[in-house]
């Protein structure tokens, strides 16, 4: 059964890939831009959990785990994990050889040790936490239409999700690929609680866009403050893909937050444009991040040069988006560039 897209998810998917993408940015290369930390502190604190609610709002009721379902999923999800997780190690591998003269393929290469573990590539890792999130959210879909049990099973991800995190910052001593495979663990705990939120709300989220047009504005301005005062008092690194959460507790107030804000926002504005990158969230998230050449070249040829402010850390993402964009039309007419991509054929 298909269901009728609704247009301010797919606005807010595209302002949330827009934050992936310039969150990289101002971060990355040689020439972070002034600020970066506080910046990207901000952005972090919610850009990832927002992908994870909306995927949880986009869940219908009638939506139930079985092998139909479960392969189209795959498709979407794990096949372009592999696919472009080899691509990522081939193009470092590479790199390596040009630059430094010699490969850096082995078990214990920081490369290999994420791929092959549930942790994942940056970017990649959000393909496959996603597919797992989604999954445990349709098997235990039967047991938490109990609001009851909702509760029940929220609270408990939720405390899970505290105690694992204070537990992975203490862990020392063990090897790299152990070291990921529990961080990828560790790491299902919030994600699939951000998915489930979503499912469980989506009801009262979709009736937000009913508001009335002042009380949207009030309610956004307020939850933009509150995010503002975490993160000013509270500016600490975060990084979900290596389960890197600063103060739990807080963590989940900003996630959650910040993705309202976001879906909030979303109601406000109108736009294809926007609209257009949350239906190509999935390749922008893959082919924004190096090692692709293009995003290497803008960092070399305008990162010293417009990086140091944001007004070129903006060109720079617009740069990037459209390089992104542009790959993905010039090539999605060929079978195997949509198989890559987990699309239809």
């Amino acid at each position: 059964m298909e269901h009728k897209r609704i247009e301010y998810l797919d606005i807010a998917r595209g302002l949330g890939i827009l934050l992936v993408v310039f969150g990289h940015v101002v971060w990355g290369g040689n020439y972070p831009m002034r600020g970066a930390a506080s910046l990207s502190n901000l952005i972090y604190s919610f850009h990832m959990p927002l992908f994870f609610i909306l995927s949880g709002l986009c869940i219908s009721k009638e939506k139930t785990l079985n092998k139909a379902v479960f392969l189209k999923m795959a498709k979407s999800y794990l096949v372009p994990y592999v696919v472009w997780s080899i691509i990522y190690i081939a193009a470092f591998e590479i790199i390596g050889l040009i630059r430094d003269g010699v490969g850096i393929l082995s078990l214990d290469n920081y490369l290999i040790a994420h791929a092959i573990s549930l942790c994942g590539l940056a970017p990649l890792w959000f393909l496959l936490a996603l597919f797992i999130a989604e999954v445990v959210v349709l098997l235990i879909k039967p047991l938490i239409e109990d609001t009851r049990w909702f509760w029940v099973t929220a609270a408990l991800l939720f405390v899970v999700s505290v105690f694992a995190s204070i537990l992975y910052s203490h862990i020392t001593g063990i090897n790299l690929v152990a070291r990921n495979y529990l961080m990828g663990a560790f790491r299902i705990f919030p994600t699939v609680l951000f998915v489930l939120l979503g499912y469980h709300f989506k009801e009262k989220l979709l009736k937000c866009a009913k508001w009335n047009l002042w009380i949207k504005i009030v309610v956004l301005v307020g939850a933009v403050i509150i995010q503002l005062v975490l993160c000013y008092f509270w500016n600490e690194g975060i990084d979900v893909q290596l389960f890197i959460l600063g103060n739990p507790i807080l963590y989940f107030a900003k996630a959650v937050n910040g993705s309202f804000a976001v879906i909030l926002f979303s109601q406000l504005i109108h736009g294809s444009f926007f609209t257009f990158l949350g239906r190509k969230t999935k390749e922008l998230m893959i082919l924004h991040y190096p090692p692709f050449y293009y995003t290497l070249l803008l960092s070399a040829l305008l990162g010293k040069l417009f990086r140091p402010n944001i007004f070129g850390a903006l060109i720079i993402t617009a740069v990037t988006i459209a390089a992104c964009l542009f790959i993905d039309w010039l090539l999605s007419r060929f079978k195997i560039w949509r198989f890559m991509m987990g699309k239809k054929s």
